[in-house]
């Protein structure tokens, strides 16, 4: 399937778990029983970027780059996820992005925002809260990208 979206997540994990791959697998795959992973990428909270889910960088989402991350637009998205989310222990909510990721990884969500920009124009960007019912990743998507100029 074509391309059509960039969703964005986050793990809706306290500032101080570092989440693994390992882990992910055991949520998503054993605990929940998906057939898949939910992510393509993963942002930590150092700022590294670690691939989950192999892809390419063309503009079809093939069968084996498929994530679980928002149901109804999984064969047309690739998913990232920010390791974290909460807010002073608050799992839930609208916040401003630099009160729940640190700087680091604000700027490498950045970088990469403007790396799939270049590399997939027509594609839009979104939070996983704004195609399935969820606060997911507790900040507002649209908003962000306004405020460091990406729409």
């Amino acid at each position: 399937m074509e391309l059509e979206f960039l969703v964005i997540h986050m793990t809706a994990t306290p500032e101080d778990m570092i989440v693994t791959k390992e882990m992910l697998e055991q949520w998503h795959l054993r605990d929940n029983m998906w057939s898949r992973l939910g992510y393509s990428d993963i942002i930590h909270r150092t700022g590294s970027l670690e691939n989950l889910t192999p892809y390419n960088e063309d503009g079809v989402v093939s069968g084996d780059e498929i994530t679980n991350g928002a149901y109804g637009f999984n064969s047309i998205s690739r998913h990232i996820v920010l390791e974290g989310g909460y807010n002073n222990g608050i799992k839930i909510g609208t916040f401003d992005i630099g009160q729940i990721f640190t700087q680091a990884q604000v700027s490498r969500l950045l970088e990469y925002i403007k790396k799939f920009r270049y590399l997939h124009p027509d594609c839009e960007i979104v939070g996983h809260r704004d195609v399935n019912e969820t606060t997911c990743p507790n900040f507002d998507v649209k908003d962000f990208l306004q405020q460091y100029k990406l729409y």
